[in-house]
């Protein structure tokens, strides 16, 4: 009996790389997206070509683009054989027909020896998937990353027809109906880069003031028109003068020109990537159970565009959202977006209720509640399953820190930090400022703590807090007292009325409200962390939001 035939399947994964090692290499932030999106792009036309041969399972490529500049195609794809494993020649084959049509568009020459491309086959007669992953964590494990002058910008990124890679690859990407927000098209041409590290950070106030924006740094706007309920703006440079390009020079004219409302957090941006939580558990059960994971792809796909739109009205700046994982810039806040990102969270009672801010923190949590909403269809069909979930890894950095520093630990924050909570549903930031201090906040998006800190957010928003250091010193200065109150709220409450009933204070009721409803919270959830920690959680609590609404000062 041919216990194959009845019992057992074919199925071959492809992975790419070695994206993290390439990213690694970039100096500036349209050299990240490149990078990225080329490596997307690749995936594309692997997909495309094997799909030939082989019916694709994971992920769905019909996938709607261009999904605001983001790259959308993830480092790995899973396909069922119908008609038996291949042969090492017609692997090869397709290899070379793939890399041949990722030539033609983007113009990288030579791209089959500078990519990794590892492809794997199984007969299995259940869980392939998950079998094709060990297979590809191992094969990777024994890769040698290609060294530093694989990323030889002349050699394999200069297409005949173009001066430069970047701009060459953009206009082959995109149509001019499709051009990304807010990017500026040099000379009349389409859009050429992606905003530099200046234009993320100060993203609030171009978004704000346009044509005072893009003519303080040497551009006019052309037009402004609304699509999909976004705004989209065409820049040409000022023929008087060059346009600004550098960073120390962009930053400067723009705290020049808008004297009144630059803020310190002006000069800082943030690096996030994002992954799934517990989706490689609902795969293998969706697979043990006999399911589809088509539906499953499809469902990331509707997130990815969701998400996408999510971003840029934030005012951040995708990279790539593909699969359960993102990668974007986004400002740490921005007071132009106009629905205040409500979102729902734990409230002390158990109950769940609802508060808004523009901080990035509310953009993570609706993030989060995004994906759970597109993936629950699914989830539903397998109650016993963990919930998933999205866990986020942030670095927040000055705008002079050199760009791979900042990608760098925010991968780290997402992996080494949040990753290894239990439950996972994390996020793990860390502030970096320019003078060499930093300041970390970790929460779980579940727990009646991070609600706490949600709402001291918004009770502070859009105010100048200039005697939260009054506060933070005396908390740390009175450890003692305060290790012996911070768990009875009744306690705290006078404490605060005490220590600070100067005139002025009483407007900053709800301030102290949810300063107190925090610490007792943190004192009765986290019996076990030593008073100095505490302090430390509560230090870096008010220290956030005293970061992002302060004036800009000489830091």
């Amino acid at each position: 009996m041919n216990f194959k035939a009845i019992n057992m399947s074919d199925h071959l994964a492809i992975t790419i790389g070695p994206i993290y090692k390439f990213m690694q290499e970039a100096k500036k932030t349209r050299e990240l997206w490149s990078i990225s999106f080329t490596f997307s792009r690749l995936m594309k036309h692997l997909i495309d070509t094997f799909s030939e041969k082989a019916k694709l399972l994971a992920p769905d490529k019909n996938v709607e683009q261009p999904m605001h500049g983001a790259g959308v195609f993830p480092d790995r794809c899973y396909f069922e054989l119908p008609a038996g494993l291949l042969t090492e020649n017609e692997i090869g084959q397709l290899k070379e027909h793939a890399f041949a049509a990722f030539s033609n568009e983007t113009g990288i020459r030579n791209g089959i020896t500078a990519y990794q491309v590892n492809i794997v086959q199984t007969s299995a007669d259940s869980n392939p998937v998950s079998r094709l992953n060990s297979l590809l964590d191992a094969l990777e494990l024994q890769q040698p990353h290609h060294p530093a002058s694989m990323m030889n910008w002349s050699e394999y990124w200069m297409p005949p027809a173009y001066g430069r890679f970047f701009s060459g690859l953009y206009d082959i990407a995109y149509a001019k109906e499709d051009i990304l927000p807010v990017l500026v098209a040099a000379k009349s041409a389409l859009i050429n880069r992606f905003p530099s590290i200046p234009e993320i950070s100060t993203n609030e106030l171009a978004r704000k003031y346009p044509e005072r924006y893009w003519d303080i740094l040497g551009y006019q706007v052309l037009d402004t028109d609304r699509k999909n309920g976004l705004y989209f703006s065409k820049l040409e440079a000022k023929k008087q003068r060059e346009p600004l390009d550098e960073d120390d020079p962009i930053i400067q004219a723009i705290k020049d020109g808008f004297k009144d409302e630059f803020l310190t957090r002006h000069k800082y941006f943030s690096v996030v990537q994002a992954d799934g939580d517990n989706v490689g558990r609902l795969i293998s059960e969706i697979e043990r159970s006999g399911g589809k994971l088509t539906n499953l792809s499809a469902a990331l796909n509707s997130f990815a565009k969701k998400a996408a739109e999510l971003l840029v009205i934030y005012g951040g700046f995708p990279v790539y959202i593909g699969g359960d994982d993102l990668l974007f810039f986004a400002p740490l806040a921005d007071n132009t977006v106009q629905d205040r990102f409500s979102v729902s969270v734990p409230e002390l009672d158990g109950a769940w209720g609802n508060v808004w801010g523009t901080n990035l923190f509310f953009l993570l949590t609706r993030l989060n509640e995004l994906f759970k909403a597109v993936l629950k269809p699914e989830t539903d069909k397998y109650p016993g399953l963990p919930a998933v979930s999205l866990s986020f890894g942030v670095m927040s950095g000055y705008y002079k820190q050199p760009l791979s520093e900042v990608q760098k630990a925010s991968f780290e924050l997402l992996k080494y930090k949040a990753k290894k909570q239990p439950g996972k549903n994390h996020i793990a930031m860390k502030v970096e400022k320019h003078s060499g201090e930093t300041f970390r906040l970790n929460f779980c998006q579940s727990e009646p703590l991070y609600a706490c800190f949600l709402h001291l957010c918004h009770s502070v928003e859009n105010k100048e807090l200039k005697f939260l250091n009054s506060v933070m010193y005396k908390l740390d200065d009175q450890k003692e007292i305060l290790a012996l109150i911070g768990a009875k709220k009744a306690r705290l409450e006078i404490f605060f009325r005490e220590n600070f009933n100067e005139a002025g204070h009483d407007q900053h009721k709800q301030f102290f409200q949810w300063l107190t409803e925090f610490i007792v919270t943190l004192f009765k959830n986290y019996p076990a962390l030593s008073i100095e920690e505490k302090v430390e959680k509560i230090y870096s609590a008010l220290r956030f939001v005293h970061f992002i609404n302060a004036k800009d000062v000489n830091d």
